[in-house]
């Protein structure tokens, strides 16, 4: 188990000083795989099926919604529903699996609508990615909202656009339904 450790970490070091990704994110990958690889030698469930969200990930959704400017009437939703929209593309930057993606979905909605943006992005090599920008945020009625969110590698810098629209349901939690192109 050692000899697995030392071979990947030193892997993934290497990459580091090669320049093809920040060390910093290159030493958090270190640590989330060694978690995981503890957590498989001591027969205790894998945290996530997603990857651990990177410090540059969460600040770059921070960054994007702060950035946002909703259109007009769509201001006091956007903001009320921020805390779930960045719960909810940090899932979908990171990989999570539709299974886990459906606990924020509308009722009615098929997990066929949650393709993860990574599956078109043909030289990204793993992690979570970047939120570049969240933008045309629209009010579609006074209980919903759509935006687009532009995802991108951190190592490819492909970037992928996707629409998600926000419902606001009567007990006041904000779902998801649509994941569009």
């Amino acid at each position: 188990m050692r000899a697995v450790l030392t071979i990947l970490s030193t892997a993934l070091l290497i990459t580091a000083l090669s320049g093809c990704q920040n060390v910093a994110d290159i030493l958090e990958e270190v640590n989330n795989l060694t978690t995981s690889v503890n957590e498989f030698a001591n027969d205790q469930p894998i945290s996530s099926k997603s990857a651990p969200m990177s410090s540059g990930t969460s600040a770059s959704i921070t960054q994007s919604l702060n950035r946002a400017v909703p259109n007009r009437g769509a201001a006091p939703l956007f903001n009320d529903a921020k805390p779930a929209i960045a719960n909810y593309i940090g899932l979908i930057a990171c990989g999570a699996s539709s299974g886990r993606l459906q606990r924020y979905s509308a009722p009615g909605t098929q997990s066929g609508n949650l393709a993860l943006p990574h599956g078109n992005m043909e030289h990204h090599t793993g992690g979570c990615l970047r939120i570049l920008r969240v933008n045309n945020i629209r009010k579609l009625a006074a209980n919903a909202l759509s935006f687009d969110v532009y995802y991108m590698s951190p190592q490819s810098e492909e970037v992928v656009r996707r629409t998600h629209r926000a419902i606001k349901q009567p007990d006041g939690e904000w779902l998801f339904n649509f994941y569009g192109w």
